[in-house]
């Protein structure tokens, strides 16, 4: 039953066809047939019908099926373009034109089988009759002989990338005697894709000389416009602050040696300015021209007290001072120098740029500099308020009113009974009950390394020598909060208890002048209309207010870099990271403190 299924398969009644034969089906060996699968695999289903073609192929050019196996003969169509450097970029492209072509070729099948059945039906019927003829001579046959079914021609398609960059061919072979396809039907088929580019001749040649069916060759590939190479900057002078803590042979932290604030002199050059390059025009397989990107400008890097040369190759320096970077752009400003102390024979300072003060900040003073701040001296209880570093070299003993703001590091030798601010890491040899807020690393680990009582809030993760004390001064770390962005929320979040208390209030009042308002005299009616529009403005401070914790509540925190690091640790000292907490009970030796998801962990040091 299954060889006779076989025998009357369409695909052994289309090899039939396809060889020319005229022998009946049955004098055929149909076990030297290959059986096209039943099923393949789902996502390859869509090839059956090439696959068929590939067979009669075979068998037409009496040779020994080589390809039996789905995935090897996806493999075979595919080779010549299989080693082609763009193939990995275009396979999805391809595939689609391969899919799309296989429901083509699945109709078609279908519309000849049809047909085939149809004229073998209409043959047989008039074979019947001029068998009545023989019979009987005076019969008249009532049907006409069927028409001979025409010839189908090799056929070949084009298909054009997405991008034009590339055209791709593929051959169908002819059926009932059809002729294969020649150069020619390869011109037209190009003219009709309007493909005049880029055209391999040697491909070409190939393929109108072996007729290689059901192969896929690129047969065109344009030419890619080359993009013009973006502008950059070339520094040509140090502006960074970087820091390098170094020991002596006792392990004492040198605090001294700085070498933060950069100096420039006037017209000297900051960096070069490298202009973008041009781009080169390309053309796709249509002969349509690409044209390339432009590259872009660098970013203008002038900053205050600097000026772009004429030739605009570089830029310079106006003035004799400090140079930093900022925004994306370069800024000189004068350092102000103090020889002496702040104190009652200067005052305060507000100054654009770097301040140096080779004395102390005494009790009371304040320092607010756009630059960095550099105090040789001590500083008590004062404010410094910094657009950079904040560098002291004696130490700050804040007597409870010392405050430090820095938008870069703060460098000192001690920090006691102060507040500090830093978006940069903060360094010092001691701190002892002081408020820390950090939004990087604070490291404790000069020649005594401790950290005392107080809170310390910092981003990233804090390193000392010693946490706590034999005292059992309570220390509470926390990490992982940016201290900023932390404020800033605690303060909307107050703002708005408070605007929320103010619209209760304006509701009761509000509904209670609209139960009276009949009785109202007109001049009481303004006060009704003025609640309303103070509503609507609180409403509206309510929302931006709502909307500003929103993104400073969706910020992302990542805790997992966030890390305490001592060689001993005394109780009560508190650490949170997130949502975990964790109290130190015991004294702890070489602690690495660290957060994971089912809590904070403590391991050893290396």
């Amino acid at each position: 039953m299954k060889e006779e299924k076989k025998t009357n398969s369409f695909l052994f009644d289309l090899f039939q066809k396809y060889k020319g034969q005229e022998e009946p089906a049955q004098e055929l060996q149909p076990e030297s047939l290959p059986v096209v699968p039943v099923t393949l695999p789902e996502d390859k289903s869509y090839l059956e019908p090439l696959l068929e073609l590939y067979y009669l192929i075979a068998q037409s050019k009496a040779d020994q099926i080589p390809i039996t196996d789905i995935q090897a003969f996806e493999t075979w169509m595919f080779l010549p373009m299989t080693t082609l450097p763009f193939y990995s970029e275009y396979k999805k492209e391809i595939l689609v034109f391969i899919k799309d072509l296989c429901q083509e070729i699945r109709t078609a099948l279908q519309r000849i089988s049809k047909e085939e059945t149809e004229y073998q039906k209409k043959l047989q019927q008039y074979q019947q009759e001029v068998k009545k003829q023989a019979d009987d001579p005076n019969y008249l046959i009532k049907i006409a002989e069927p028409t001979v079914l025409p010839a189908i021609h090799a056929s070949v398609r084009m298909k054009l990338s997405k991008d034009k960059m590339y055209a791709f061919f593929l051959a169908l072979p002819p059926y009932r005697g059809g002729r294969e396809f020649t150069k020619d039907d390869i011109a037209k088929a190009l003219e009709t894709s309007n493909i005049c580019f880029g055209i391999d001749e040697a491909v070409l040649e190939k393929i109108a000389t072996d007729h290689p069916y059901l192969q896929l060759y690129r047969i065109a590939e344009g030419i890619f416009p080359v993009h013009g190479k973006d502008g950059f900057l070339i520094d040509k002078i140090k502006y960074s602050s970087e820091i390098e803590i170094r020991e002596d042979e006792k392990g004492t932290a040198d605090f001294k040696n700085l070498h933060l604030i950069h100096s420039v002199l006037k017209d000297q050059i900051l960096c070069e300015i490298v202009p973008p390059q041009e781009s080169c025009p390309g053309m796709d397989v249509t002969k349509m021209l690409i044209n390339g990107r432009i590259g872009k400008l660098p970013m203008n890097p002038s900053g205050k007290n600097t000026v772009i040369s004429e030739d605009g190759s570089t830029l310079l320096s106006l003035i004799d001072g400090q140079i930093f970077f900022q925004n994306g752009r370069f800024n000189v400003e004068p350092v102000l120098t103090i020889k002496g102390n702040v104190d009652y024979g200067v005052g305060n300072i507000n100054f654009p740029g770097a301040v140096v003060v080779y004395g102390d900040v005494c009790n009371g003073f304040s320092i607010n500099a756009q630059g960095s701040v550099t105090v040789h001296g001590m500083v008590e209880g004062a404010s410094i308020t910094s657009g950079g570093d904040v560098i002291i070299n004696k130490g700050v003993n804040g007597n409870r009113s010392g405050s430090i703001d820095a938008k870069g590091i703060v460098k000192t030798s001690f920090l006691e009974n102060c507040t500090v601010y830093a978006e940069g890491c903060i360094y010092a040899d001691s701190i002892v009950i002081c408020s820390i807020f950090c939004d990087d690393t604070v490291f404790v680990q000069g020649n005594r390394g401790v950290l005392i009582g107080g809170k310390i809030t910092a981003y990233r993760s804090v390193e000392a020598r010693m946490i706590g004390s034999k005292s059992c001064r309570e220390t509470t770390i926390t990490l992982g909060e940016i201290p900023r962005l932390y404020t800033k929320k605690c303060k909307l979040q107050d703002d708005l208890k408070e605007t929320e208390t103010i619209l209760s209030k304006l509701a009761l009042n509000i509904t209670y002048l609209e139960r009276i308002k009949e009785t109202l005299p007109p001049e009481k009616l303004g006060i009704l209309t003025q609640l309303k529009e103070q509503t609507d403005l609180h409403q509206q401070r309510k929302s931006e207010m709502n909307d500003a914790l929103e993104q400073l509540t969706n910020h992302d925190l990542n805790f997992s870099a966030c890390r305490i690091k001592s060689n001993m640790i005394f109780p009560p000292t508190k650490i949170l990271i997130g949502s975990h907490s964790y109290t130190v009970t015991t004294v702890t030796a070489k602690c690495n403190i660290f957060w994971a998801e089912e809590g904070i962990q403590m391991g050893s040091l290396a």
